[in-house]
């Protein structure tokens, strides 16, 4: 399910730092994957010159291209998320990595959210949106690459409350990868980089998120 994972993984040699908590130790009250310390302290890096400058391009782009660009989805799923907005989304960036250790761009036109890796550029997500403030809703959510329903959606959901709300929410964890804490911690730099702070098996749609305010209210 994770193999798009493999040609973007960080590349670093770091000691991972993460640590299970009990229900009781943290915000949430179910089992917590803390990876806020490797979240906070490794460095992305790339041998790979062309992935590098395909970065460095990247961080001038605005994402029109995907307006009328034509998406061959893998997947498309019907959903109803809702979240809590100050005031209706511009079109235009939502949010630009600004550094390697972020992994994601992401867009709005056209009433849709553009999910993008911030290494290569690569569209994985776009999402429908309803946003009448305060509130925003996700009505459809279409994958390119390969992954469950289920996973998509949690994906989603987490880079919804984390990119575009900047709150501290929980990520999904792959089942497969085990309890490995030095699997797991590597999986949530990869594939959310330090935003990936604490993750779970359990279901995260619907748990809460805390921050201060959204992008969308400081722009």
């Amino acid at each position: 399910m994770w193999n798009w994972l493999n040609a973007l993984r960080t590349r670093n040699k770091q000691t991972v730092a993460a640590r299970w908590l009990d229900p009781n130790e943290n915000s949430w009250g179910l089992t917590v994957l803390d990876c806020s310390q490797n979240a906070g302290s490794m460095m992305s890096t790339t041998s790979d010159v062309e992935i590098a400058k395909t970065y460095a391009r990247l961080r001038d782009s605005k994402g029109e291209e995907f307006r009328n660009a034509v998406f061959n989805p893998t997947l498309s799923i019907a959903c109803n998320l809702t979240y809590t907005i100050a005031k209706y989304i511009p079109d235009g960036p939502v949010f630009k990595s600004q550094v390697m250790e972020e992994k994601w761009d992401i867009y709005t036109y056209n009433d849709h959210l553009y999910f993008c890796r911030s290494w290569g550029g690569q569209l994985f997500y776009r999402v429908a949106l309803q946003c009448e403030p305060p509130a925003l809703r996700v009505l459809l959510v279409e994958a390119s690459h390969k992954i469950s329903e289920k996973s998509a959606i949690r994906d989603v959901d987490f880079l919804i409350k984390s990119h575009v709300l900047s709150a501290k929410a929980l990520h999904p964890l792959p089942q497969e990868l085990g309890r490995d804490t030095q699997k797991l911690a590597l999986f949530s730099f990869s594939a959310y980089g330090r935003m990936g702070l604490y993750g779970t098996f359990e279901e995260t749609i619907g748990t809460p998120y805390y921050g201060d305010r959204s992008v969308l209210e400081r722009r």
